[in-house]
């Protein structure tokens, strides 16, 4: 068969196009994936970013924070810029934090730097899992502590600030700037006494003489902080209306043990938690959340679980039989 010239010319042409309109379109498909792939990994990369420059680290300036004390009273650490603050992490139930007690360590530690400077302020925190705010306060009364117990125990500031145990001690300079943090001492076996070096006492010294603070890191020692499995974990959320067990959250809030949360337990738990757990709980708008609605919503719950159940049995018939 033969063709002619022109015919052939547009053939030949018609196949160029085509290989031209595939190349670019397997080109612009390339990039467009390209771009998604970079994007997903950005997104990825963003929460670990935001992460690390909330983080604390030594020589640069200590994350914020704003707790409740035991009574509801906010703190702020944002109120004590101009003093130098020491933070300390505790548990009444940690034996090593009861022996720093017994033994005067820490009533030692608070004496001495109250004498290298009066403006010292002094902010103890408990960050574990199900933890009685309340104990913290009659533990620090105990030992004639005169500080505040501070209510973490969602462990947001306690992971912000990477508390490991109890105790665990960090040292803010008066412009802000985290120049210690450690163990409270260096005589962890408690056997040195009074040639025990006190870290903590040692940053504060160094820092009113405007030296280079030496060690200004340490490792702590005393229990592992058990922290909560909340928004800033892997493996589940905190509790009022996300995921987990709602005695978990009824165990944290309820100071008094007594099956239900009053206004002033309410008013310890964050803002915005507080009024999921009003709007989800308090059937009666009395803003309180008392044994009878607690017993309500754990029915409701059951029985959309149940539901649940029955539905995946119903689903699970349906696939035999198909």
């Amino acid at each position: 068969m033969n063709f002619k010239p022109k015919t052939l010319m547009i053939a030949s042409l018609v196949v160029v196009l085509t290989a031209m309109s595939t190349t670019t379109w397997a080109q612009t498909v390339g990039e467009k994936s390209d771009r998604q792939q970079k994007s997903k990994q950005q997104e990825r990369q963003r929460p670990q970013k935001q992460r690390a420059m909330k983080s604390a680290k030594i020589g640069q300036p200590a994350p914020n924070f704003r707790l409740k004390d035991s009574s509801g009273k906010n703190y702020s650490l944002a109120d004590y810029k101009g003093k130098i603050v020491v933070l300390q992490w505790i548990s009444p139930i940690c034996p090593v934090c009861v022996k720093v007690n017994e033994t005067g360590v820490t009533g030692d530690m608070l004496k001495t730097i109250k004498g290298i400077d009066g403006d010292v302020v002094h902010l103890t925190i408990h960050s574990n899992d199900g933890a009685k705010i309340a104990k913290s306060a009659e533990y620090l009364k105990k030992y004639d502590i005169k500080s505040p117990a501070l209510d973490d125990t969602s462990g947001r500031v306690g992971r912000m600030y990477g508390a490991k145990t109890t105790p665990h001690m960090f040292v803010i300079d008066k412009k802000g700037i985290l120049r210690y943090s450690g163990a409270i001492d260096d005589d962890q076996a408690r056997r040195k006494g009074s040639d025990a070096t006190n870290y903590v006492v040692n940053a504060i010294q160094l820092i009113v003489a405007n030296e280079t603070v030496t060690p200004d890191t340490t490792k702590s020692y005393g229990c592992k902080i058990n922290y909560a499995k909340g928004r800033d974990s892997k493996g589940g959320r905190d509790a009022g209306g996300r995921r987990g067990s709602r005695a978990q959250w009824l165990t944290r809030y309820d100071t008094n043990e007594d099956g239900s949360l009053d206004a002033k337990e309410l008013e310890a738990i964050p803002e915005e938690q507080r009024n999921r757990m009003l709007e989800r709980f308090d059937a009666n708008k009395d803003g309180t959340i008392d044994k009878e609605e607690i017993k309500a919503a754990m029915q409701r719950r059951g029985s959309r679980e149940g539901r649940g159940e029955r539905g995946g049995r119903r689903g699970g018939r349906g696939g035999d039989g198909g």
